[in-house]
């Protein structure tokens, strides 16, 4: 029984963190960061609901009766919806934080380009004869 409450708390406090950590993160206005923990909090969710459903099949099948006439007893008293929209916002998260990523990547090396370019004017850097002494 200990076993099952810690397991609660456990799964709470860490789908409560990457929660938090997913609102910190828009805040800041990292998307790719957001849309990675926000994977990782429906991933999470998923697995505790899986979890359940798992716990609840064993103590049916447990407390089943052994008449094959009998109704068995439901499985999990969540729909089947429950469980697959978390694993499909889990996929979409996790795509989106890989585009996003692939961005901001993208964005950041312009950046850095634009910035060299930028700093090579300013400090009066020929690039004719930068390429000159490359030669030699």
């Amino acid at each position: 029984m200990s076993t099952e409450i810690l397991t609660v708390v456990v799964s709470t406090a860490l789908i409560a963190g990457l929660f938090t950590i997913t609102i910190v993160e828009l805040y800041r206005r990292r998307l790719a960061a957001a849309a990675l923990s926000a994977f990782a909090t429906c991933a999470t969710a998923h697995i505790v609901f899986v979890m359940s459903a798992w716990k609840g099949a064993a103590v049916a099948y447990l407390d089943a009766p052994t008449m094959e006439s009998a109704a068995w007893p439901p499985i999990s008293s969540l729909p089947t919806v429950a469980y697959d929209s978390t694993a499909w916002a889990a996929v979409v998260f996790l795509m989106a934080s890989v585009v996003l990523g692939a961005i901001e990547w993208k964005r950041r090396r312009v950046a850095e380009k634009e910035m060299a370019a930028f700093l090579m004017d300013i400090l009066g850097v020929d690039k004719s004869k930068e390429n000159e002494s490359e030669k030699d």
